[in-house]
């Protein structure tokens, strides 16, 4: 078997679910739907299985963060619509001040250890 092939990257949800390969009921545990998104995969992967109000199922990303709906409300002053709208405004001012954009960015082509291996490589200075 090629070792590629064991990528739980190439797996459906990131290789976390092998146990349902051949069906059965899905369970999963939506505690993980709040806060810090932890498992498998990188930031922009969407390989993190998790079910909205017990019902809808999604995939997340690790590293990415789930903000309760009260609490959207509540910065909101009471309307979910409007916390939204305030959030979307930070995260676009929170861009704009890190990159000059706010549009986020496009998932690097390398990984950590390419990125890493680049920055090993000695440069002759002449």
């Amino acid at each position: 078997m090629n070792t590629k092939d064991l990528d739980p990257m190439k797996q459906p949800f990131g290789g976390m679910l092998p146990k349902y390969q051949n069906g059965g009921e899905l369970n999963i545990d939506s505690s993980v739907f709040e806060g810090l998104v932890v498992g498998n995969g990188g930031g922009m992967d969407d390989v993190v299985p998790a079910v909205v109000d017990g019902v809808e199922p999604v995939l997340l990303s690790r590293d990415e963060y789930v903000i309760p709906a009260d609490v959207v409300a509540h910065v909101g002053d009471g309307s979910t619509t409007r916390g939204g709208e305030l959030f979307d405004e930070m995260i676009a001012n929170i861009r704009k001040e890190k990159t000059d954009t706010v549009v986020q960015p496009e998932e690097l082509e390398e990984t950590p250890d390419d990125i890493m291996a680049m920055l090993r490589k000695p440069v002759k200075v002449v």
